[in-house]
């Protein structure tokens, strides 16, 4: 129930953002989050009109690439796919547009890759674009989100669930249960310590800061 509710607001809300008087098209980064926007944008245009126009930067680092994962969505067709490399040189020369836009210091490589990419955007006439950004603060995808569940599971002696979510976590790390649980809370309680530190009082769940 909760899959299909979800699946129904998604679409509603690409449909609802496709509402305007120029091309909209959206970023494939290869993540979970921009491969759905993207395919739920693809899904939702008229068959005569033209392909959704898609941004994706690649990089040398193999660490770094996930082509493989965004030829798998443009594999999938009813989309115009442009490709970008981005090197280290280049994103360095970005950094001082980058801190001026934003207003402050950057806090990673991130703000830099998709400033580039709305750049590439921009240059092929796209201004209205679809991003997957935010989806980890919805659905939970940060670590920070796993420790608070697993501590609220604890606290609140709901051992069957804290069982089962503990579960996928070790699956996930390959590691074991309370090895999991236990790295977990030794995170959460050196967040609490640091926020301590710098003369603030927050309970152990106000982790929004």
């Amino acid at each position: 129930q909760a899959r299909d509710e979800l699946a129904g607001l998604l679409q509603s809300a690409v449909a609802y953002e496709r509402v305007a008087d120029v091309p909209v098209g959206s970023l494939l980064s290869g993540g979970l989050d921009s491969s759905l926007l993207t395919r739920l944008l693809a899904l939702s245009s008229p068959r005569e009109a033209k392909p959704p126009p898609t941004f994706s930067l690649v990089y040398d680092d193999p660490a770094m690439d996930e082509s493989a994962y965004i030829a798998a969505v443009r594999g999938m067709g009813g989309v115009d796919s442009h490709l970008q490399k981005l090197s280290p040189s280049h994103a360095w020369t970005l950094v001082d547009q980058v801190v001026e836009t934003q207003g402050e210091p950057l806090l990673g490589y991130d703000l830099l890759a998709q400033y580039h990419v709305y750049q590439v955007a921009r240059a092929h006439g796209v201004m209205v674009i679809l991003d997957g950004q935010g989806a980890d603060e919805l659905l939970g995808g940060y670590s920070l989100h796993t420790s608070a569940r697993l501590y609220d599971l604890l606290t609140s002696r709901q051992w069957h669930s804290l069982y089962t979510e503990l579960g996928y976590v070790a699956a996930l790390s390959r590691g074991r249960r309370l090895w999991c649980l236990a790295g977990h809370l030794r995170a959460l309680a050196s967040r609490h310590r640091l926020l301590r530190a710098g003369g603030r009082t927050y309970d152990w769940l106000d982790l929004q800061g």
